[in-house]
């Protein structure tokens, strides 16, 4: 009788360890689809525009300053003087900033995979204080100012649509291509004309953006105030960055958030001088970001993956609902019929991988579900000569396949759901073998009945 145990039970646990490589090498799979859809994303964005991240606008005012090195020649005695120069930017940041912004978001396809796209309309304005001689209080001789620019950074200029003109002072100005900043990279900036350097001037600004990107679009807070709203028709946006939405309202039409920021949270106008005497420190300036992300809830990649991870769980539950059938019951099962078993539910991952592709996560799940619990129970139903055993495994089968839709929709709660179904069938097997006689439950070998054989309900 122990011996009959110990073969049945090694027999399973290889029969589990083997569904387990099987469900390794589906999780490559997903992996690998993972990968494919993650390589299309990025061809579309290089075909249209990545994700977009915008800085400014700044105005930058380059600069050459004059240093004075004097020294006594030892063999005239005379004061001699020696110029060396330095170029570099100063980044004057504006004195308040507003930003308004409409997403219209669309799916652009190869083949069965996708990428979010969007255009989006930057509504931009504020105004410049800018202090006499730009702020400097050393000597002004020793400083040569070159033209003033107002310049914005922008992720991928690509995604620039239409042309872009800068209304300032009650003039009109073209924006051309490039920053002149370092800080900044790639980008656009507008020529200004400032006179009178020892006043301080007030400039309003007012310009209109369009661009397009993919996934993700990041604004940097620059003025000393920031005030920035963003709407959009997607209606499972990620807010990310720095600085989360003050208000947002998200439903199934799309969201509409608002974020309000000062430059004593961001201290962009250290970071911008930080930049300027080491570039190595530029890469500061994106931690003080805000934005959104369009995310897909629904991936089926995702989903996938986290659906594999209770794969094994979901195998030794349906095993154990056997097994007690088999103690309850006195029912036999071959292990060659637990392969089959096994080999059924193991399948439903492979279906639900490739129609998720097609279909969409939760039609997909329903249709592998449904396919799968047909499959086992038509062949439980068979296996134990019984309709009513056949129909009990299969609500009970069902009532799993639930269990994990739920499991999967409920990421925050998917630990305490899981570790109460096991909770909850550990108690049931416990509860229905408390009366059973392990020593005595196989009968002698001569005496007992041949495999797959069972009594009728």
């Amino acid at each position: 009788m122990q011996k009959q145990l110990v073969y049945r039970g090694l027999v399973l646990g290889g029969l589990v360890l083997v569904l387990v490589i099987v469900l390794g090498s589906i999780r490559g799979l997903v992996h690998e689809r993972m990968a494919r859809s993650h390589e299309v994303r990025q061809d579309i964005a290089r075909s249209t525009a990545g994700p977009q991240t915008l800085v400014g606008p700044i105005l930058v005012v380059p600069f050459r300053l004059a240093t004075r090195h004097q020294w006594i020649d030892p063999d005239t005695e005379a004061l001699r003087t020696r110029l060396t120069y330095r170029d570099g930017s100063l980044h004057l940041l504006p004195d308040s900033l507003r930003m308004t912004g409409t997403i219209r978001t669309e799916a652009r396809r190869r083949g069965i995979f996708a990428a979010n796209v969007y255009r989006t309309i930057l509504e931009v304005e504020g105004e410049f204080r800018v202090p006499p001689r730009f702020g400097i209080t050393a000597d002004p001789t020793d400083y040569t100012f070159g033209d003033v620019t107002m310049a914005i950074g922008v992720a991928d200029i690509r995604g620039i649509v239409g042309s872009l003109d800068l209304h300032m002072n009650g003039a009109n100005v073209s924006f051309a291509p490039g920053t002149g900043s370092r800080a900044l990279g790639s980008g656009i900036h507008a020529p200004l004309t400032i006179s009178e350097l020892a006043d301080e001037q007030r400039l309003p600004f007012r310009f209109e953006l369009e661009l397009v990107g993919t996934e993700t679009l990041l604004l940097t807070p620059v003025g000393r105030t920031t005030e920035a709203t963003l709407r959009a028709d997607w209606p499972h946006p990620s807010f990310v960055g720095a600085f989360l939405p003050l208000a947002r309202d998200v439903s199934d039409q799309g969201f509409n958030a608002t974020w309000k920021t000062t430059s004593i949270a961001t201290n962009l106008d250290a970071l911008f001088a930080e930049c300027e005497a080491e570039q190595s420190q530029c890469a500061r300036i994106a931690t003080q970001q805000l934005g959104v992300s369009l995310i897909d809830p629904v991936d089926p990649y995702v989903l996938g993956e986290r659906s594999l991870k209770y794969g094994v769980l979901f195998i030794v539950l349906t095993f154990t609902g056997f097994i007690l059938f088999e103690i309850v019951r006195k029912a036999r099962v071959h292990p060659v019929q637990y392969g089959f078993i096994g080999a059924g539910l193991v399948v439903f991952y492979l279906l639900l991988l490739s129609l998720s592709e097609h279909l969409g996560f939760a039609l997909a799940y329903l249709l592998s579900s449904v396919a799968c619990i047909a499959l086992i129970g038509g062949y439980v139903r068979s296996i134990l000569h019984s309709s009513a055993r056949g129909a009990v495994l299969t609500v009970g089968l069902s009532l799993l396949y639930a269990t994990l839709y739920g499991v999967l929709n409920a990421e925050d709660h998917a630990l305490l759901l899981g570790s109460g179904l096991v909770f909850l069938v550990l108690g049931l097997g416990m509860w229905l073998t408390r009366r059973v006689d392990w020593y005595g439950l196989y009968p002698p070998a001569s005496d007992a009945p041949r495999a797959s054989v069972s009594d009728r309900v």
